[in-house]
């Protein structure tokens, strides 16, 4: 059986040595062939050049007058210059053909490729494979001892790249089939030492890692000779060394370790031979290699670091800047996420997106930590970001992304289900003592740390808001994951004083002329230390009010140092304000021993109205505010009503008949508040239409419920309206949707007026017949009792006197649409008579129905008439 293996292996070998030998002479034939079709093309062209190039001349003479250009034409078509709309169209157009034309090509390159190197890259695979599986082969069976399977495998790969150099020499060009076999030299190299370190222990790890390093530059060097395909093979294809060559489970240090050598032979190649699947290539080993060992407790101490030298190779090696001493700056003067992904050259920008990865994998490592108990170790990169963002300019985000990795990593593990909801767990208590000194060092190094980047570096917003926000931000993980033996008054304590600190030295900065942003972010600091210090020792109807009277503090800072680069904070605590008492009331169990809707949705509004009566300087900033004031008396009045009607329980799972009316009107008139307010305002138009429509919409789906319970009798209406004739809920129910419609007919949207109007008619239509049925029956229930005949007399003569008057009215002033809905009403009547009445009334009824119904069809045709008439 070994034997058998032996010698598949050397089949596979020298099968692939034969076909790349055997490619190499087919490319010589070929290559000897094109250049003979050359000779004689050129002797075809020396021998006939003269007599070909007239014709030529003169059809490209003809052509050139054929486009000659109409000057009347031209000219017609500059008079009327093109729209900013038709030109932008047309731009997208060109630029969707400009991308259209670069995927092709690209994807057409791509082909070409695969289709003229296919045989070389897999030969090259093959190889490699061949390489590794013997290595492995010799472990399972037993063949030879350790040395001798190490000696062989490392004989392997330097025969492997003799060959490769003697082919190259020998025909004296350079062909992927030869970078192909250097490379899966270099991979036989790499297992033969990492077999040598891990499964045979024959060399120590300082020995094994400087012969890998060796081996690294030694490919790097030669993918100068051979090209990117020895990159590919030598470089991208050891990150798949340990998992071939492991028989059983490693050690994750050693691999980790050895990827970082892979990882920093890649980026010393892409230093001089850049290519974008090298880049990316590399990034995929490295960060796979640590994916890989996330499931390995016995890396939690190791994997960081991997990702700390990981970061800084990234930034010092293709640089060659391993003191982070040069400062590469951004062309722009600004600095938001927009630039970011447009940033030129195109390896500028996978840098930035690599770091990005590299801070996403922190978080997801902190969140995989089985020991809590030694954070300290993440303490070094987030000095190093600092760092880096001095060596670039790019990177000015990282210590903020690492910052808010690091608060979400430790958190997020501890986000669990219990019976009463989710909720927050603490940390152990022998884990508590080190994280809160760990977060107490992390809050000073970042204070001080972007302090230093504040004083020498440019986009001073970012380190500002680092130095301000960041130790409050850590202030605040440190309450939700211990305990530690101190009450919440005490947190609460702290986090108001670092915020009057804060504001303090923001009017101290103020007043000596410091730069705005500065100022500004003291002040953002600050409120957000008082948000804190409001959450740790508030209830949560307090705390709500307490984060809404915020609106009014920054309002006055706003107005008072005139800073209106303030304003997304404005903008930042009312969504916050409005969200937590749109959505957070069905999370929260409110006290019941205040009038919380009064105290907090009230309280709110109140604060909300105030800070735009402040703000009446900056009315761009208000409008946000008072939109805000709109919405919060919304949801005020609402949970008002809902506490009165269910006895103080606001969220009670009961939808009652009353509610139903009261939804009806109260959203349908601020529905048409809100649209009355959308034309006044310029930034926030958009907003109010869609709460506009919004509220419309939940009038609407009210009345219609109402409607619906009513058609089918359901006790849910029936019960509730009594027996009072006309003076009843009716009038909530049926009577104020009529007012509304009018009322929406002629104040909102001129484009819906005319489905307004039907609406009202309808609705009014409704409305004069339940209101008969009560009148007759006392009830509205039309299941029981039955009609009676004089009821059925009724609505036939009301039905009547309204078809009618729609009819006269339509041809007298209101339009045809008027017109044509009386003849309609008119139709159900007539159908009514003979198909109801006719059967169900009797005596003097029937008589009166009939005649009624004849001597209305004569007067009206009498009236149309002479109306038509006066008209024409």
């Amino acid at each position: 059986m070994a034997g058998f293996a032996a010698l598949v292996v050397l089949t596979v070998l020298g099968g692939s040595v034969c076909g790349i030998v055997a490619l190499i002479a087919t490319s010589k034939l070929r290559r000897e062939l094109q250049g003979a079709r050359d000779e004689i093309g050129a002797l075809r062209v020396a021998v006939l050049g003269d007599r070909s190039s007239q014709p030529q001349e003169v059809s490209s003479g003809s052509s050139e007058r054929m486009r000659e250009p109409d000057v009347r034409e031209e000219s017609s078509v500059q008079t009327q210059p093109e729209s900013p709309v038709e030109e932008r169209i047309e731009a997208e157009f060109v630029a969707a053909e400009v991308l259209s034309d670069k995927a092709t090509r690209l994807i057409g390159k791509l082909t070409e490729n695969i289709r003229a190197n296919w045989m070389i890259w897999l030969g090259g695979f093959c190889l490699a494979l061949a390489g590794i599986f013997l290595v492995r082969y010799t472990v399972e069976q037993g063949l030879l001892g350790p040395t001798g399977r190490f000696i062989s495998g490392l004989v392997l790969g330097a025969a492997l790249h003799l060959g490769a150099e003697y082919l190259r020499r020998k025909t004296g060009e350079i062909h992927p089939a030869f970078a192909a076999m250097a490379g899966a030299g270099s991979i036989t190299l790499y297992a033969s030492l990492l077999a040598g370190l891990r499964l045979y222990a024959l060399l120590n790890p300082g020995t094994a890692f400087l012969m890998m390093a060796a081996v690294a530059l030694a490919t790097m060097a030669m993918a100068y000779i051979h090209g990117p395909a020895l990159a590919a093979f030598g470089i991208l294809g050891a990150y798949l060394v340990p998992i071939l060559v492991s028989t059983a489970g490693g050690q994750v240090v050693i691999a980790l370790t050895y990827a970082l050598i892979v990882s920093a032979s890649a980026l010393f190649l892409l230093r001089y031979v850049y290519r974008d699947w090298l880049w990316w290539g590399f990034v995929a080993g490295a960060v796979g290699w640590w994916l890989l060992t996330l499931t390995d407790g016995g890396a939690d101490a190791f994997r960081p670091c991997y990702l700390t030298v990981l970061a800084y190779m990234v930034v010092a090696i293709p640089s060659f800047d391993w003191l982070l001493s040069n400062t590469v700056r951004l062309d722009e003067e600004s600095y938001d996420v927009r630039s970011l992904l447009k940033l030129q050259p195109l390896s500028e920008r996978y840098l930035v997106y690599t770091q990005a990865l590299i801070v996403l994998a922190f978080g997801i490592s902190i969140m995989h930590s089985a020991d809590v108990r030694s954070p300290w170790v993440f303490l070094l990169p987030g000095a190093l970001f600092f760092l880096l963002a001095r060596s670039r300019e790019s990177l000015t985000w990282s210590p903020w992304l690492f910052l808010l990795a690091l608060i979400c990593g430790w958190i997020a593990p501890q986000v669990v289900e219990t019976q009463e909801g989710w909720t927050i767990a603490l940390l152990a208590d022998d884990a508590q003592p080190a994280f809160l000194w760990y977060l107490l060092a992390t809050a000073i190094a970042t204070g001080a740390l972007a302090l230093w980047n504040y004083r020498t570096l440019r986009f001073k917003a970012v380190w500002s808001s680092l130095a301000t926000v960041g130790p409050v931000l850590l202030l605040a993980c440190g309450y939700v994951l211990t305990s530690y033996a101190i009450s919440s008054w005490y947190w609460g304590a702290a986090s108001a004083l670092l915020a009057l600190a804060y504001i303090t030295a923001a009017t101290q900065f103020q007043l000596r002329d410091y730069p705005g942003s500065h100022v500004a972010w003291l002040i953002v600091g600050g409120h957000f230390g008082l948000a804190l210090a409001a959450a740790m020792m508030l209830d949560a109807a307090t705390l709500t009010l307490a984060l809404a009277a915020q609106t009014v503090s920054i309002a006055l800072i706003i107005n008072r140092f005139e800073l209106p680069d303030l304003s997304w904070l404005m903008k930042l605590v009312v969504a916050a304000v409005v969200t937590r008492l749109t959505i957070n009331p069905w999370l929260l169990q409110y006290s019941e021993s205040i009038h919380w809707p009064l105290w907090t949705y009230g309280g709110s509004t109140l604060f909300a109205l105030a800070a735009t009566r402040i703000l009446t300087k900056y009315r761009n900033i208000a409008r946000w505010t008072e939109a805000a004031a709109l919405h919060l008396f919304v949801l005020t009045v609402w949970a008002e009503l809902r506490y009165v009607l269910h006895d103080g329980m606001v969220f009670e799972q009961e939808f009652t008949f009353a509610e139903a009316l009261i939804n009806i009107a109260l959203f349908g008139a601020l529905s048409l508040v809100y649209y009355r307010r959308s034309l006044v305002s310029s930034n926030l138009r958009k907003l109010y239409v869609v709460f506009s429509y919004l509220l419309l919409g939940l009038s609407v789906g009210s009345y219609l419920y109402v409607a619906l319970m009513t058609a089918t009798s359901d006790p849910w209406v029936t019960a509730a309206v009594g027996s009072t004739p006309i003076l009843n809920t009716l009038l909530a129910a049926y009577g104020v949707p009529v007012l509304l419609a009018c009322l929406f007919a002629k104040f909102h949207n001129p484009e819906h007026r005319r489905h307004a109007l039907g609406f009202m008619a309808a609705a009014a239509f409704v409305f004069v017949s339940v209101q008969i049925r009560h009148l007759w029956e006392g009830t509205i229930s039309f299941a029981n009792p039955p009609a009676s005949p004089g009821e059925l007399y009724t609505y036939s003569a009301v039905w009547m006197v309204i078809a009618v008057a729609a009819i006269l009215g339509g041809t007298w002033r209101y339009g045809h649409e008027i017109y044509r809905a009386g003849m309609l009403l008119l139709a159900i009547v007539i159908a009514k008579l003979f198909l109801i009445d006719m059967s169900d009334l009797q005596g003097l009824l029937r008589v009166a129905s009939f005649m009624g119904l004849g001597l209305s069809l004569l007067g009206v045709s009498y009236l149309y008439q002479k109306l038509q008439a006066r008209s024409g």
